[in-house]
């Protein structure tokens, strides 16, 4: 082999291993970059399904709280409106109830309060009131009882109250406990 044939085989070996080399270079780099690709690539995602999961709650807590907001406006809104209703139902009662007590027909439930009342008390001494307004109806009620009917000195808008004070008990029929009774379990 001739110097000429040496040098060339030489320097066709020299490049075929600098080009082996540089492509093994090159590989390597390459996966080293597809490498650094991935992992920035899967922390980016991850950060980003963090930020998302942080948002989505963020906004649901905001949801929940605007919600939560709105049921209490429109909760305060309708037991406004059921108290307004109810004071006007019960006023409506009230007026009702004083154009009954112009009516024979209360009379006769009075009666039959006063009644009640002396069949529960038996034996006991007992005092018997009516309201204030009802003083008109004392004479008839004490004519058809045969009992003693006091005068309230506290209004309890019609009906009777009994007192028997041996056993400390009271026989409350008056008109303004049954509306308050009513009020309390009342709604709309």
């Amino acid at each position: 082999m001739t110097l000429e044939e040496k040098l060339a085989n030489f320097e066709e070996s020299a490049t075929k291993a600098a080009t082996q080399e540089n492509e093994r270079i090159i590989r390597e780099y390459q996966e080293y970059l597809d490498n650094a690709f991935e992992e920035k690539k899967a922390e980016l995602e991850e950060e980003a399904q963090v930020r998302l999961k942080t948002e989505s709650d963020r906004l649901l807590s905001e949801n929940n709280k605007l919600l939560c907001s709105l049921s209490l406006d429109s909760r305060r809104a309708i037991n406004l409106k059921s108290e307004e209703y109810a004071n006007l139902i019960f006023a409506d009662v009230e007026k009702k109830l004083t154009e009954f007590k112009k009516t024979p027909e209360y009379l006769q439930v009075l009666a039959s309060q006063i009644k009640a009342a002396l069949e529960f008390a038996r034996e006991s001494s007992m005092t018997i009131y009516i309201d204030p307004s009802d003083e008109a109806l004392k004479e008839e009620l004490e004519k058809q009882s045969g009992h003693a009917i006091a005068i309230s000195r506290i209004e309890f808008k019609g009906g009777t109250r009994a007192v028997i004070k041996d056993k400390n008990i009271l026989i409350d029929n008056s008109f303004l406990t049954r509306l308050e009774e009513q009020r309390s379990s009342f709604s709309i």
